[in-house]
Order: structure tokens, then C-alpha cells, then sequence
């Protein structure tokens, strides 16, 4: 599974490969398919761990930026869309996908903050972003850095079949974000509240 791009014809596809290599294509770019609302992927992927669902970002006709999941060969999904459900931008760092069909992924609000998202068929819920009080080894802490412009969130995300949400925020403290508390690893459990893993720096 993942994404090419053929020279040939100057355009992406997302593919799959069953057990005898042969790929099955589930989305086309609009330089090949012009009914096609992509007009680029991005080259990280996401596979469920066994339900084979996909999920991916593209960039789309028209300006915006979507993130989308394969139930099934010509089964696409919706999961997010910028400029809807008060986001922002998506980011280029892969999303993450469980076998019920979640999607969780980093992004920026529409306040310019940036963001972890999770979505299914038909809700975005932001789970956590710049500025948000979390647990840690610490003390009370945000999801901040000392230096205003620089990134909140370190790579990407990952997700259980629980639909608990593992991401590594910068902190500081809840008080005053000109003292550098460094680098998490952090869960959010689905439907409870953030908890923190003690000794990562």
C-alpha cells in the first residue's frame, strides 16, 4: 500500500497490493481522472492494523486540503476538509488510522493553532492543541513552546483499536510559558481525560 507517482503520465495514485502483488488502484489524481477532486497526495500513508481501511491527505481541486479513508476499492470516505469544522490547515506528518474507521491526524484551528484531530464518517472532534493544559511528571503544564512560531507537536500520531490517541507536545508550564519543560509522550484516552507517560524527555 502507498502512493506513486507515474512520470509517464504525470500523475498519483494511491495503491494497494493483495497477496499476489497485484495493485489495485483506490484513488486517482485529477491529472489522470479529471471527475478526480485530488490533485496531489501526500506520500504518508496509513493502514488499519487488520481491517485494511487506508487513509490519506490530498491536496484538492480549488485550493483546499482533505483528509480521506478507503473502506473498500471505490469506497472513499471524508474525513476532514479545511475551511469545515474549524479547520485551518492539515499538516504534511501522516495520520493515523484503527480498524473502526478513526482517523487521527495534525493540523492547525482556524484561530492558527496548531492541532490533533480525530474524525470518523461524520464528526471532527479537536482533541488537544497549543495552548491546552495537560498532565505531566511536572506539574500542571500547556501544549506550548517558549518560542511563539516554533511547532507544539513532534511527528505524527497514533491510534488504538481503543481510539486512545498517542502524540509527543512541547511544554511548559501552565503559568508561564517562557520556562522550556521540553518534549512528552502523551495519550488521549478516548472519552477521558489526557494522562501523561513519566521519563521521556
Amino acid at each position: 500500500m502507498g502512493k506513486v507517482t507515474l512520470f509517464a503520465g504525470g500523475f498519483d495514485q494511491i495503491l494497494s497490493f493483495d497477496s499476489s502483488r497485484a495493485p489495485v488502484v483506490l484513488a486517482r489524481s485529477r491529472a489522470e481522472d479529471i471527475q478526480s477532486p485530488y490533485l496531489a497526495f501526500d506520500d504518508a500513508i496509513a493502514l488499519s492494523p487488520t481491517s485494511g481501511r487506508v487513509a490519506f491527505i490530498a491536496d484538492l481541486n480549488g485550493g483546499a486540503r482533505g483528509v480521506y479513508r478507503v473502506d473498500a476499492p471505490g469506497l472513499i470516505v471524508q474525513i476532514a476538509r479545511t475551511g469545515l469544522q474549524g479547520l485551518g490547515t492539515i499538516d504534511i506528518f501522516p495520520p493515523a488510522v484503527n480498524d473502526d474507521g478513526l482517523v487521527a491526524f495534525r493540523g492547525v484551528d482556524n484561530t492558527g493553532k496548531p492541532a490533533i484531530y480525530v474524525g470518523d464518517d461524520t464528526t471532527l472532534r479537536r482533541v488537544i492543541g497549543r495552548g491546552d493544559a495537560i498532565s505531566s511528571d511536572l506539574g500542571a503544564a500547556q501544549v506550548n513552546d517558549v518560542d511563539a512560531g516554533a511547532p507544539v507537536f513532534s511527528g505524527g500520531v497514533a491510534i488504538n483499536s481503543n481510539g486512545d490517541i498517542a502524540f509527543s507536545p512541547r511544554l511548559t508550564p501552565a503559568a508561564n510559558t517562557t520556562i522550556d519543560w521540553g518534549t512528552g509522550v502523551h495519550i488521549a484516552r478516548a472519552g477521558s481525560q489526557l494522562v501523561f507517560a513519566n521519563g521521556f524527555e
